[in-house]
């Protein structure tokens, strides 16, 4: 089994209103879709995140096909290692292809290697991963800033989730203004005593603010407390805010190599690591982070992408849950690109026994609203 050819779309869409972290908006619905077709006719997917798009997708189609065209999904270790050789290479780090671009192209070629490995074995990632778990329980994330939506709105959207979906942890969006941030969070813990919370402040505070901040948050019960600093700041500072308060921090979703994600797990505090394999590097090297993340008593909750990385939190022992976003206005593609994904149900996903990735798209509609982006095979 030899890869025979690469196909890119890009899709990028954007959302019907605005939904605002700490410090910017949702760029859009953006998804770069690899398709990769072995010479016996197998076809592996993937999905991967990174901006700008047209930048990945050019490392996809220029570069890559001379590394993976042609290769054994199986080798996957030598062809990853091939492609990160792009990462400090000067002839592909040219204007516009930085190291995290290329380093979500690989995520999207090395994904789909994975999800060909599971059809050609006829095993799902999540079993070629170590099958620790068949069930992984999720949270759904909503509780967007949003200019309509005032604190009475923010808990009746959160009741959605919780009443209707049946989820029993849900995530909110804080690192504003700290004391309307804290009656946001009282308000929701009011209405929904027994749900687990988590809070998101997606690197938009300083560390004494961060600090300040988590005092105000410890009697309402938090399950964690997701990048509370600033983007520069992801280990000392976290460290310093580790130090100064009694809710676990979770982080990591920012990080592009597992030797960032090393730094982080050994000194800054973090106990929640959330690498995530879409981003940046793909399964092979979530996998590594993961295995790095266990040796110091580090659970994983990868950012973003249930149908992906379900496989990757079931399958190794600090798998802790998925990222999930139920509100068809913030991730479209949940509801109307993904076909034969498992549901969640009461806050649970069913690992897919299905080989691979255990989904497909629905490609009528990825030929409709895509961009494809042909590749130099």
């Amino acid at each position: 089994m030899k890869v025979e050819r690469i196909e890119v779309f890009l899709r990028s869409e954007p959302l019907v209103r605005e939904f605002w972290m700490s410090l910017s908006p949702i760029p859009g619905a953006m998804e770069i879709i690899v398709r990769l077709t072995t010479d016996d006719g197998l076809v592996g997917i993937s999905q991967c995140h990174g901006m700008p798009q047209e930048a990945v997708a050019e490392i996809l189609t220029q570069a890559m096909p001379a590394i993976v065209v042609g290769r054994d999904p199986f080798e996957y270790e030598r062809i990853w290692a091939e492609m990160f050789a792009l990462c400090h290479h000067p002839g592909w780090t040219k204007s516009g292809w930085g190291r995290a671009s290329i380093m979500t192209a690989i995520a999207g070629i090395d994904i789909a290697l994975w999800d060909l490995m599971g059809k050609a074995t006829g095993k799902s990632v999540a079993s070629l991963l170590g099958g620790y778990r068949d069930v992984v329980p999720s949270y759904a994330t909503g509780g967007y800033y949003e200019a309509e939506k005032d604190i009475a709105g923010l808990v009746e959207e959160l009741g959605v989730y919780v009443n209707e979906d049946g989820y029993d942890a849900v995530k909110l969006k804080v690192g504003r203004e700290v004391a309307e941030d804290l009656r946001r969070v009282e308000a929701v813990r009011v209405a929904y005593p027994d749900i687990d919370i988590m809070l998101d402040a997606n690197q938009g505070w300083d560390v004494l603010t961060a600090i300040e901040a988590a005092k105000g948050l410890e009697p309402l019960g938090i399950r964690w407390y997701e990048e509370p600093v600033h983007w520069y700041d992801q280990v000392e500072g976290l460290r310093q805010v580790a130090e100064k308060t009694t809710i676990p921090l979770a982080s990591g979703e920012q990080e592009i190599t597992r030797h960032g994600c090393r730094d982080m797990i050994e000194r800054s505090g973090v106990r929640v690591m959330q690498f995530d394999s879409t981003k940046a590097g793909g399964i092979t090297e979530w996998r590594k982070v993961a295995a790095h993340a266990e040796s110091h008593n580090v659970m994983v909750a990868p950012h973003h992408d249930p149908q992906i990385h379900i496989h990757c939190v079931a399958g190794v022992p600090n798998g802790l849950i998925l990222e999930s976003f139920p509100n068809p206005d913030r991730d479209p593609a949940w509801r109307d690109m993904y076909v034969g994904v498992e549901p969640i149900v009461n806050s649970q996903m069913k690992v897919p026994e299905a080989p691979g990735l255990g989904y497909d798209l629905n490609w009528e509609l990825v030929e409709r609203i895509c961009t494809r982006v042909e590749a130099a095979n």
